[in-house]
Parts: structure tokens; sequence; C-alpha cells
């Protein structure tokens, strides 16, 4: 089945949200805005804020006003593994990785969401976490979001950013991050960088 990372299935009563009211996708040209993830422990999706900066996660530039698309991935876009794919397995092949739109099994790890603005598509993740496997972790979930996007779009029509991992409580580069990186763009062909500003150019 096709999985569509454009879709807004959140305006459905029978949508892949747990609530109808959650708007999983949002078009703007604001100079400033941030992303915030705090409903997530009430599995609702990342979503824009622009008043109260100190919920947002990720900030946002756009000084030329262009126009920008969010569209949230994590409790929007249900992907569920149907290949032999396994993040354990050290020596993991790209065409192991399958998924399915709908089922019982166990769902892949999905970041955040994405940003979309002329021909570009930058994929975001958000933590608030000070220890921990925080970077692994974000590398795993843009590892099988990316793949899965690769899966059911054709991300030949897109300038593939680095994707974006933003710690508003870390500082600095993680001593994981080369190591991790390098895993994402072996699996990928992508790579991502560690910051909490985002500017549109």
């Amino acid at each position: 089945m096709q999985i569509d990372f454009f879709e807004s299935p959140c305006n459905k009563l029978n949508a892949n949200c747990f609530i109808a009211v959650v708007n999983c996708k949002t078009k703007l040209n604001k100079i400033r805005f941030g992303i915030t993830d705090a409903e997530s422990d009430l599995k609702r999706p990342a979503k824009i804020n622009f008043s109260n900066e100190e919920i947002w996660d990720v900030i946002i530039n756009n000084p030329q006003r262009k126009e920008v698309l969010f569209k949230a991935i994590d409790f929007c876009v249900e992907a569920y593994r149907s290949g032999n794919y396994l993040l354990k397995n050290i020596n993991r092949a790209k065409y192991e990785f399958q998924t399915k739109g709908t089922g019982s099994q166990e769902s892949i790890k999905k970041c955040e969401g994405f940003l979309t603005f002329d021909d570009n598509i930058l994929f975001l993740e958000l933590k608030r976490r000070k220890r921990g496997n925080w970077v692994k972790d974000a590398r795993e979930k843009f590892e099988e979001t990316i793949l899965c996007f690769m899966e059911h779009h054709n991300i030949k029509n897109y300038n593939v950013l680095k994707s974006v991992v933003s710690n508003m409580t870390h500082k600095g580069l993680h001593q994981n991050y080369m190591i991790q990186n390098k895993i994402l763009k072996d699996k990928t062909g992508h790579e991502f960088e560690i910051k909490n500003e985002i500017i549109i150019q």
C-alpha cells in the first residue's frame, strides 16, 4: 500500500492520528516561528508555534518570507515494517527495508516531520535531553523515515538538505555525532547535523 507523506489525515475522523482536531500540515511564510513537540506525551504531532518561545524546540528564521510547508510525520503517517530491515543488524541492507501503510505489526521509527521550501526538503527531529543516546535515537529515526520516504516518493524530485536534530538543552557538538552521521550516510546517502536554529535561504 502506498504511503503518502504529504497527506494530512488528522482532519478526518478515521485518521492516522489519535484525535481528529490535530493538524498535521501547515503552510506559512512568516519571518520567524518555532516548532514544538511539547504534546508528544499526549501522542500528538509536533506543530508550529508563533507566540510562546519557551516551548520552541527549534527556531525557524525565514528572512525572505518564502512559502514553507511543515509536515508532521510522527503520529501523522502510518508506516509498518513488512521487510527484514533491523536497526540492530549492522549488516542491514537498504533493499531489506519495506513498509506498508496499515497493519498490526511494528511501526517504523519516525522523526518529527519535515520542512519543504522551493525544491528543498529537510527532515527534522526534536529532543530535550541533556544526556543519553539521543543522537543515536535521532539517527535511527532519520534512517527509517528517509528510507520509507524514498520507498514511497521519488526523492530525486527534491534537493535533500542535511536533516536537523535540535536539542535546546545541549550546546556544542555531541561526542557520538560523527559516528552516527556516517551510519546515516552509509544507509541512506544523506547526512544530519545538530543545531537549534534553521535559516530558510
